[in-house]
């Protein structure tokens, strides 16, 4: 099993098992044999060091950049290029839109350089809206990762899938399951978006692996599909 969603350090909230050693021992107890990392969320204007901190401890594991374009710079990202699975963008923590003017140098870099962008989805329409990263992709030719499948909460995701169905958007756009604990919107990601764009997160430590990876096989949904969720579409992506 593999989980392309996963935090190292701490937060500015009670949240255990934060540490790389930590979180090592309780994916080798879920059954996750892989697992990308990106940092919590870092103190401002420290970004890129802190990503070169976890990218420095986390040898032998995949890396997804925190990007902040308030703060991260491209020479940073043209210097770890090569290490990384993709790039994070957290819009509610940055205030900053992904189909925003600051976005687009970095938007640019990640088409340069065919790397995913992983974007969090959730409430605060302001920054946070999935449409957003819609809108990217209908004037790039890069793939996108909606993080949450659109949101943490269940509306969010159904509606989001509903407004992707919409799309031309097919090959391009994937989600990931991380805080989805519905069989049904597993099912509905499936028809919506192929289980190839369908991948395993689980947002951990936020979430643990092991009922986000049971959601995925209660879903009624063919095996080949689950494993293409749980562990192959992981491995297509790794660089």
């Amino acid at each position: 099993m593999k989980d392309l969603h996963v935090h190292v350090g701490p937060w500015k909230f009670d949240v255990n098992h934060t540490t790389l050693p930590q979180i090592r021992k309780e994916m080798k107890n879920a059954g996750v044999e892989k697992f990308a990392v990106m940092v919590s969320a870092p103190d401002d204007h420290h970004t890129h060091v802190a990503n070169i901190n976890l990218l420095n401890e986390s040898e032998g594991l995949n890396f997804i950049y925190w990007l902040d374009p308030r703060d991260t710079r491209l020479s940073e990202l043209d210097s770890i290029g090569n290490r990384l699975m993709a790039v994070k963008l957290h819009p509610s923590y940055t205030r900053t839109r992904p189909d925003s003017l600051k976005m687009q140098k970095f938007l640019d870099w990640c088409e340069r350089n065919r790397k995913p962008l992983m974007v969090h989805c959730g409430r605060w329409n302001k920054y946070a809206d999935y449409r957003f990263t819609v809108n990217v992709l209908r004037e790039r030719k890069l793939t996108a990762i909606l993080a949450h499948m659109g949101g943490p909460a269940y509306d969010l995701k159904a509606n989001a899938l509903d407004f992707i169905s919409a799309q031309a958007l097919k090959g391009r756009l994937m989600v990931d399951t991380s805080t989805c604990f519905q069989p049904y919107l597993i099912e509905k990601a499936v028809k919506t978006l192929g289980a190839e764009n369908v991948i395993m997160g689980s947002d951990y430590p936020l979430y643990h692996p092991t009922p986000t990876m049971q959601t995925v096989r209660m879903a009624r949904i063919a095996g080949g599909s689950i494993r293409r969720i749980l562990d192959s579409n992981y491995e297509e992506m790794t660089p």
